[in-house]
């Protein structure tokens, strides 16, 4: 038999696949388990021993995939330092890692790291039973296999999944703010506007980059002097050299009192519009309303009126729709027809998350800033003849 040789401490450089971690990370595996002097130096991944008490150089959160102390319920609390004062106090030694071994949880210890000190260990590194392995090998993945189907279950089971069409079209139409339960009235979608399957998001992008390059628009007000049109003298102020101060050719530099303005706006020159074709904004709109209805939600409201200009009855009906930044509910769209009702502009204004705008002010960039669209019938008839 080969001789064996006691190790106090195995230094063992582990490389986990750790996301926060670009490099490997090594620790000291306390033990005082024996094992050949041959297989000192060459320890292999199977064999490398993880200690129920996380290593103080180990950054690595329980909680983490890669964590080799992933989903463990307990770990066993640091009591290193203070336990071994108190062994000391009273005249004993500290505790080993067999004994912090066995007060951690049995998920944790390894079958070969409760070994007495100065005994050998009865199962070898080297010769392990393969039928064994075999078996437990199959248990995990059976089990692994029943926790992924359970959690895709469950996944599937919180997931909206949108209806085919044209049963898609068919929406529940709903009376008004202050009536939010919708009866068995339903209202058909026109299938060319919120029937696309295909969410583009190479349309949506351009049409966001031309709203916002619009909304920048042209500096037509905003100017300021240069040097060349501020007002001041343009002699040399003092000598190049002799004074110990700074070259000054004028009295006009931008870092003077007084003097021009560096970089600010050039007028009318500065036009940040962009040009995009009508055909593509009217596509990408249509990409926009049929992704809403397609991730539910849309909601289609037959009445999109107030009785009063009051926030607060407002944001009362809104609040039992989840409506609403201040109520930790959903930020809305909401669209009316051509013309605006004067109770809902005033009662809107003055709650977060929540605008209402007309049919021609909707667009792509509004309608993808907000989680819910509300629409009104006359939005939906004045939709379908613009599109």
């Amino acid at each position: 038999a080969e001789p064996a040789r006691k190790i106090s401490i195995a230094i063992v450089e582990t490389n986990f696949s750790c996301r926060h971690a670009r490099f490997p990370l090594k620790y000291n595996a306390f033990s005082s388990v024996s094992v050949p002097a041959s297989d000192i130096d060459r320890p292999r991944p199977s064999d490398v021993l993880i200690p129920a008490v996380p290593p103080p150089n180990l950054k690595i959160d329980p909680r983490a995939l890669s964590s080799p102390y992933f989903d463990a319920s307990t770990l066993p609390a640091k009591k290193g330092r203070r336990r071994a004062a108190a062994a000391d106090a009273v005249g004993g030694t500290s505790p080993t890692l067999a004994e912090q071994l066995a007060d951690a949880p049995e998920v944790l210890i390894h079958p070969d790291a409760v070994a007495a000190p100065g005994t050998v260990s009865e199962k070898n590194f080297e010769e392990t039973d393969e039928e064994d392995d075999d078996e437990e090998d199959v248990s995990i993945l059976k089990e692994t296999d029943e926790s992924l189907i359970n959690i895709s279950r469950a996944v599937r089971a919180m997931t909206y999944v949108a209806p085919p069409l044209p049963g898609r079209l068919i929406v529940p139409l709903v009376p008004s703010f202050f009536d939010s339960h919708p009866g068995d009235a339903t209202f058909d979608l026109p299938e060319r506007i919120f029937g696309l399957d295909d969410p583009r998001p190479d349309i949506l992008h351009r049409c966001v980059i031309y709203y916002r390059n619009k909304k920048r628009g042209k500096r037509v007000h905003a100017i300021t002097r240069t040097i060349a049109t501020k007002r001041g003298s343009g002699a040399k102020m003092r000598p190049q050299k002799g004074t110990g101060a700074a070259r000054a050719g004028h009295k006009r530099p931008p870092h003077w009192r007084g003097g021009a303005k560096a970089h600010g706006p050039k007028g009318g020159i500065q036009d940040y519009t962009t040009k995009l074709n009508a055909k593509v904004r009217k596509l990408g709109l249509r990409v926009a309303l049929s992704q809403k209805l397609r991730e539910g939600n849309l909601l289609i409201m037959d009445d999109v009126t107030a009785p009063t200009f009051r926030t607060r009855v407002l944001s009362t009906a809104l609040r039992k729709m989840e409506f609403g930044v201040e109520h930790d509910g959903h930020t809305a769209l909401i669209v009316g027809g051509q013309e605006l009702d004067p109770n809902l502009a005033v009662a809107c204004g003055n709650i977060h998350g929540i605008h209402y705008v007309k049919e021609l002010s909707c667009s792509v960039y509004d309608i993808l800033r907000h989680e819910k669209l509300v629409l009104g019938i006359n939005a939906v008839q004045c939709l379908e003849k613009r599109l």
